[in-house]
């Protein structure tokens, strides 16, 4: 007769013991997944900083197809980036600019806008709004991270 050959317990407990491992970290990793990160600024949570930010900001037309931001921040919290956002014919484009930050008292140009690279820009019935980037750190840490405060920290330039 043929002897029948099965796992052996050591290898049935291993793979036990990997398996709930397994499961606890998937487990763990989506339960992470729902937890928001804490940045803070100032050792606040950046949220409240969002508050403090005081900024002016226009949009200037320089011809039918190039179109120029200019801010000014009159607050004492450097603004990391901005985010444009534009409500154009039921559709919304949004970006962060990129055009480096404006430090507290600064001015400057942040941006020349395509017509061709940002649709919308050019109708005079589109609502455009320009939000603030601040950077802050995570948490207990000095990795840095950068936070969009809400729309009612922007301001509406069109």
């Amino acid at each position: 007769m043929m002897q029948k050959k099965s796992i052996s317990q050591l290898v049935a407990t291993v793979l036990l013991i990997v398996i709930t491992i397994a499961l606890a970290a998937i487990i763990f990793f989506w339960v992470f997944g729902f937890v928001k990160e804490k940045i803070e600024k100032f050792g606040r949570p950046i949220e409240e900083v969002c508050q403090e930010v005081v900024f002016e900001a226009t949009l200037q037309a320089s011809s039918d197809e190039e179109y120029y931001i200019y801010v000014t921040n009159n607050g004492n919290v450097n603004i990391n980036d901005f985010t444009l956002k534009i409500y154009s014919m039921g559709e919304t484009t949004s970006n962060t600019i990129g055009g480096g930050g404006v430090l507290a008292g600064e001015s400057k140009k942040m941006l020349t806008l395509q017509v061709r690279d940002w649709p919308g820009i050019d109708d005079p019935e589109a609502e455009i709004t320009i939000i603030p980037v601040l950077l802050g750190n995570l948490k207990g840490t000095t990795k840095e991270k950068s936070f969009e405060c809400g729309e009612e920290f922007g301001k509406r330039l069109r």
